[in-house]
């Protein structure tokens, strides 16, 4: 647990600037290091105002540790109290040594582990660390896991970034006036959803194993009636849309297809059969099962590559397949009347339309 004395005057300090932070503490957990409310009897309250978000762009290392670049637009003191809540708490607790941990286990694998993982779009070295100064790129991966995305920007939210994930909890809370929080009571460790993902880039986006309800495509490309079909893999932001299929020269690309689904098993099958309505010339139900039978095959291939590797960020991969392999078996059937629609499956903030149309 942290040390209280520091916490709580961060927290005031938090407080004067305009932010809200009620009932919480920061403590190890199940998922590491955690906010969990002090009482569970009470409701939790954490709110980052809009003008307290800090974009990523505009934040460096100084000395090895995170500051705001420019914080004149900021209230004054904030970007001292910033660079001392990264140091205590955020990049200097664990942030800074678990990203590190994971980047040089990736890059300690075998080149044929690499390669395959490369091939499947799983790893990309060159974008992971882009940056000449190896620290900084840590930063970078640091950051993109850490931020809210808003209008394209990435934002650093100060306490909330400390939150950690469960794909079974609700968004973030945000709000109209641009502030965004946590609030309500709880009766163990904060959690939100951070964003729609599968098992697999869950792992490779944010260094840790997750069983996700869904399972994506992975980038594969397979032969179907003649034709050369490619996939890009991938998805999450737009999980209730069939995918968009389009002929690029003389291959059909289909991007990021949801192949499972265990929240709902006819959802993947509907949405891809949605999708190839006006393809006389695919057959929709096969091509489906193919894209399935490579993943599967990509998955147990790299499972055997990986089978004798010893390490962590090994033991993440093997259980990140093994998860990825379970949520793709949760496909079953699909649902005929919802191919009358062509828009697609609308999903809203306060319900799950997967679980009205799709269970069942």
């Amino acid at each position: 647990m942290q040390n209280t004395t520091e916490w709580t005057d961060l927290l005031e300090q938090f407080k004067r600037f305009g932010g809200q932070a009620e009932n919480i503490a920061q403590q190890n957990g199940p998922y590491g290091l955690g906010l969990f409310p002090i009482d569970s009897n009470e409701e939790v309250n954490l709110l980052v105002p809009k003008n307290l978000l800090v974009p990523a762009d505009n934040i460096e290392l100084e000395d090895g540790e995170v500051v705001i670049r420019d914080h004149n637009s900021f209230p004054k003191g904030y970007g001292e109290w910033f660079r001392r809540y990264q140091a205590l708490f955020s990049w200097g607790a664990e942030g800074e040594a678990s990203v590190t941990d994971f980047e040089n286990g990736l890059q300690n694998l075998p080149v044929n582990v690499k390669s395959k993982m490369i091939k499947l779009g799983l790893y990309q070295p060159d974008q992971r660390m882009p940056c000449g100064n190896r620290r900084e790129s840590i930063l970078r991966r640091f950051l993109n896991c850490r931020c809210l995305v808003r209008k394209g920007q990435l934002l650093v939210m100060p306490i909330l970034e400390l939150v950690n994930h469960s794909p079974l909890a609700a968004n973030w809370e945000t709000h109209s006036d641009g502030n965004v929080g946590v609030s309500g009571r709880r009766g163990g460790e904060i959690l939100v959803k951070y964003s729609n993902s599968d098992s697999m880039q869950r792992l490779m986006a944010y260094g840790f194993n997750c069983r996700e309800p869904m399972a994506f495509s992975l980038h594969i490309s397979v032969q179907h009636r003649g034709q050369s079909i490619k996939i890009q893999g991938g998805g999450g932001r737009r999980w209730f849309q069939s995918p968009m299929v389009k002929y690029k020269g003389d291959t059909l690309v289909i991007q990021q297809p949801l192949l499972g689904f265990s929240q709902g098993p006819k959802l993947a099958k509907s949405l891809f059969l949605m999708a190839f309505q006006d393809f006389s010339n695919v057959d929709a139900t096969e091509l489906f099962e193919q894209i399935h039978q490579a993943n599967t095959l990509a998955l147990v291939d790299l499972l055997r590559l990986l089978d004798k590797q010893t390490g962590e960020t090994a033991s993440q991969l093997r259980c990140g397949c093994l998860d990825q392999l379970l949520i793709l078996s949760e496909h079953v059937g699909y649902r005929p009347e919802l191919l009358l629609h062509d828009d697609g499956i609308s999903a809203t903030k306060d319900s799950n339309p997967t679980k009205r149309a799709f269970m069942g």
